[in-house]
């Protein structure tokens, strides 16, 4: 399976919520909230107006784990996408898109530096 494949793949299977039991509580004065769907999908971290809105992770079980800025329930700036298979996306995201500067890394330790647009790679640099 080539990059786009598996990305494609990866990007694929993360599915929203459609019911999940809430835990919430306030920690020095930011909304936090701990839920779970029923799909499997965990969030943890900051909200408002019921969903992810500041920091936190979300955790896909069969796909990977992100830990970052959230926007109205979307990835947006500054995060990491761990993904299961070992690969990994550090850098900035725009609705749940890798969008600007970041890295992605392989789990054999091939990296790709660039500027990311819609999940793709624009300008990149390559190292081992």
């Amino acid at each position: 399976m080539n990059f786009k494949q598996r990305r494609r793949q990866n990007f694929a299977s993360q599915r929203r919520c459609v019911k999940f039991s809430i835990r919430k509580e306030v920690v020095y004065d930011r909304k936090q909230i701990s839920f779970t769907c029923e799909n499997g999908i965990s969030y943890s971290g900051e909200y408002t107006n019921g969903e992810a809105d500041g920091y936190g992770t979300m955790v896909f079980p069969d796909t990977g784990t992100y830990t970052g800025n959230f926007v109205n329930g979307k990835r947006e700036g500054y995060g990491k996408f761990a993904w299961n298979v070992g690969d990994s996306y550090i850098g900035m995201w725009n609705s749940d898109k890798m969008c600007g500067e970041g890295t992605y890394t392989f789990s054999d330790g091939y990296t790709i530096d660039g500027i990311w647009l819609n999940n793709n790679i624009v300008i990149e640099s390559f190292s081992m």
